[in-house]
């Protein structure tokens, strides 16, 4: 104990007997001179969603296949969302262009798409637009038709193919719990499953707002979500420079460059001609 401390019990146990209360160093315990512990609390991640909707299953506590997303640490949904490496895989996957060209609808969301025309959803073993868009080109064939005499055993890949019923496609990953959960086990550690939702019509931006729910005492949320549409419906894509622009513009600026070589070699011609008669 210092001597200012030694210093103000003394004082405190000198106090005339009017004070309310009065100090005795022998009922001191040996641990006074402990400091008080700091009370901390913990607050929410900013981005976590405070409404998630409440799904309350009646889970047996089966452990699940474990996902084959990374696991940030810690196990906890803000590190979901901060993880280096689902930004990393979201910001730099590949746009699809073989065989169906596909163009970027929206990038980086923390939520998957809500919208018309759901056609189901894949479970993947990588983040790969490439394998999503697979079974978005799938199920416009021959395979999935409603009416497969009307159509080729293939989807045709360019943009006058009107048959193709997938016209786009969001992959993303979700923060799901390791058990399925129920009363009995109400949280548990996670897993990062990898999923394909397949559409029906063109994909925006404003309709990425499905964040996740809450499954007892768990939140299922989303990060890395990527959504992507067929070609003719224009959006954004990168171009050699690296700069962002619409797709319409880039494909306007290849119709001019064809245009202008196309002149020039007719105008050549002509010179070539002009010459020879000369």
């Amino acid at each position: 104990m210092s001597n200012f401390t030694a210093l103000a019990i003394s004082a405190v146990t000198m106090l005339p007997s009017t004070t309310p209360f009065s100090l005795h160093t022998a009922s001191i315990p040996p641990s006074i001179c402990t400091p008080t512990p700091i009370v901390t609390t913990t607050t929410a991640h900013p981005r976590l969603p405070t409404d998630l909707i409440q799904h309350n299953s009646e889970g047996d506590c089966a452990p699940q296949p474990a996902g084959y997303g990374p696991h940030p640490t810690p196990d906890t949904p803000g590190a979901f969302y901060d993880s280096p490496t689902i930004h990393f895989l979201a910001a730099h996957a590949p746009i699809p262009q073989v065989p169906t060209e596909y163009v970027l609808a929206f990038s980086l969301a923390e939520a998957s798409y809500s919208g018309r025309k759901y056609l189901g959803h894949f479970e993947l073993e990588a983040y790969s637009p490439e394998a999503c868009a697979a079974h978005c080109n799938a199920y416009g064939s021959e395979l999935a038709s409603p009416n497969p005499g009307l159509h080729s055993t293939t989807a045709e890949s360019d943009d006058s193919d009107l048959e193709q019923q997938c016209k786009g496609f969001n992959i993303y990953f979700e923060r799901s719990p390791s058990l399925r959960l129920g009363p009995e086990c109400k949280t548990a550690s996670s897993r990062t499953l990898i999923k394909c939702a397949i559409w029906g019509s063109q994909l925006r931006k404003q309709g990425a707002v499905n964040r996740g729910y809450k499954e007892w005492d768990f939140d299922v949320v989303i990060a890395g979500s990527n959504g992507y549409h067929l070609e003719r419906f224009g959006g954004e894509s990168v171009d050699e420079t690296g700069k962002k622009g619409s797709r319409k513009s880039s494909l306007a600026s290849r119709v001019g460059l064809r245009a202008g070589l196309v002149a020039g070699a007719f105008f050549y011609g002509i010179g070539m001609i002009w010459i020879t008669w000369v």
